[in-house]
């Protein structure tokens, strides 16, 4: 009988160890993804606000492009009609 128990205490030991370390990652791997989850809220909240400036940048700079071609190449909008003071002459 006492080797039996002896056995027995060493399974249970492996057991406990084991269910020790296999908690032990759980709680570990749990905490992990709350900061990745809050990392990704940050990485987003960032893309937002790129996102944002680029869309301001590209409607300036497409505003920026029409002024010139109209002051320095005199294209005009379809369907505009250009008037010519020819009395400065």
């Amino acid at each position: 009988m006492n080797v039996k128990n002896k056995k027995f205490s060493k399974l249970k030991i492996i057991i406990l160890i084991f269910s020790s370390y296999c908690l032990w990652n759980i709680i570990s791997l749990h905490f992990e993804i709350i900061n990745k989850k809050h990392e990704l809220e940050q990485i987003i909240v960032k893309y937002e606000i790129q996102k944002s400036e680029y869309a301001d940048m590209q409607d300036s700079t497409n505003e920026y492009i029409r002024r010139i071609c109209r002051k320095k190449l005199n294209f005009v909008d379809p369907n505009e009609r250009v008037f010519v003071d020819i009395s400065k002459k």
